[in-house]
C-alpha cells in the first residue's frame, strides 16, 4: 500500500491513479482548516483513498489522539464551521457566494470534502441551502425556494417580505425598500408584481449567484447517491434536538441512587439547552455538531480534585 502525507504546507504531494487506494494523512493546523483541507483535497480522491486526519496546535505540535474517526470529524466540524463564517451568508441556511480567490480547482475541493465527509462518516453540510444543494446533487431543484430564501435572510428582512405579501399597505416603506436595494432589485414594486419580484430574487440568491460553483460540484456530488426524498430527511435526522438526542444516551443498565440523580441532571441539562449549545455538547461527546454517531454511551468514573470534569472519548 502506499503511503503519503499531506501537510498544510505542501498539499500537492498525492498524484492519484484511478482504482489505487492510497493512504493519506492530512495535517491541518487549528485556525486554519478551511485553507488547510482545501489545498490537500485537491489532489485527493474521496472515493478510493484511505484518508486520517492529524490537527496541529496553535504551538505547532500535533495533538495526541488516535484517529478513529473522531479527529476526522473534529476536522469536518472546524471545516464547516470556517466555510459558512468565510463562504457563506444567511442564517438558518446559507448561501454561497463566489470569492475572488476561488476558482474552480477550490470549489471543487470543497465538493471532495462534502462526498468525504458523507461516505465516510455520515456527515453532510446541512446548513447549505436545500434548493442549492439539490441543483448540485440531481442537476435541478424541486425543493421551495421561497421558504428556502426566508431561512437565509435575517428575521426582521423575512417580516417585511412576508408582510408586503399579505397586506403590502402596511409595509415600512423605507425598511422594504433598503431590503429590495440590498437584492438589485431594478423595478417599482406594487400589490400586483411584489410576489414575482420575491420569487425572482430568491432564484437569483439561491439559483443562480453560486451557479460557477453548483457546475464544479455538479459531477463529484452525483456519486453521493443520495435520492430527492432520503436528502430532504437528512436535513431533518442531521439536526441535533433535545429529542434526539436524548433518545441515543445510552446509561449502564444498572445504577445506584445517587447515579440515577446524576443522570437525571444530565437529561434536564439537554432538555434545556438551545440549539447552538446544543450543537456544542453533540460534538464535545462525537466530535460533530450533527447528529452522525447512533449512540452516546456515558459513564460513570469516581474522580476528585481538578479531575472531576466531564471527559469525552470520541
Amino acid at each position: 500500500m502506499e503511503t503519503d502525507v499531506i501537510t498544510f504546507t505542501n498539499p500537492e504531494v498525492v498524484t492519484n491513479k484511478q482504482d489505487v487506494h492510497i493512504e493519506v494523512t492530512v495535517r491541518v493546523q487549528r485556525g486554519h482548516v478551511l485553507l488547510d483541507m482545501i489545498r490537500a483535497f485537491k489532489s485527493i480522491d474521496p472515493y478510493n483513498d484511505i484518508i486520517s486526519f492529524e490537527m496541529i496546535m496553535p504551538n505547532g505540535c500535533i495533538e495526541i489522539a488516535d484517529d478513529d474517526g473522531g479527529v476526522t470529524r473534529d476536522s469536518l466540524t472546524e471545516f464547516w464551521k470556517d466555510f459558512y463564517e468565510q463562504c457563506t451568508e444567511g442564517t438558518s441556511e446559507k448561501v454561497l457566494f463566489l470569492r475572488h480567490d476561488f476558482g474552480d480547482e477550490e470549489w471543487r475541493a470543497v465538493a471532495k470534502i462534502v462526498v468525504f465527509g458523507w461516505a465516510r462518516q455520515g456527515y453532510f453540510p446541512i446548513q447549505l441551502s436545500l434548493p442549492f444543494v439539490q441543483q448540485c446533487n440531481f442537476g435541478f431543484y424541486s425543493a421551495d425556494l421561497l421558504e428556502g430564501f426566508y431561512k437565509d435572510l435575517p428575521e426582521h428582512e423575512r417580516v417585511c417580505l412576508q408582510m408586503s405579501l399579505s397586506d403590502f399597505t402596511k409595509v415600512d416603506e423605507y425598511d422594504f425598500v433598503d431590503i429590495l436595494d440590498s437584492h438589485g432589485v431594478r423595478h417599482l414594486p406594487n400589490q400586483l408584481n411584489i410576489a414575482r419580484i420575491i420569487m425572482e430574487i430568491a432564484h437569483k440568491e439561491i439559483i443562480q449567484t453560486p451557479t460557477f460553483v453548483s457546475k464544479c460540484w455538479y459531477g463529484l456530488m452525483g456519486g453521493i447517491k443520495l435520492t430527492e426524498e432520503q436528502l430532504i430527511n437528512l436535513y431533518a435526522e442531521l439536526k441535533p434536538t433535545p429529542k434526539a438526542v436524548y433518545k441515543r444516551l445510552c446509561f449502564p443498565c444498572e445504577m445506584k441512587p445517587d447515579k440515577t440523580v446524576v443522570s437525571h441532571h444530565l437529561k434536564r441539562f439537554i432538555r434545556e439547552r438551545n440549539e447552538d449549545k446544543l450543537g456544542r455538547f453533540v460534538r464535545f461527546c462525537t466530535g460533530s455538531v450533527l447528529l452522525i454517531s447512533k449512540k452516546i454511551s456515558v459513564e460513570f468514573v469516581n474522580v476528585s480534585g481538578l479531575a472531576r470534569r466531564p471527559v469525552s472519548h470520541m
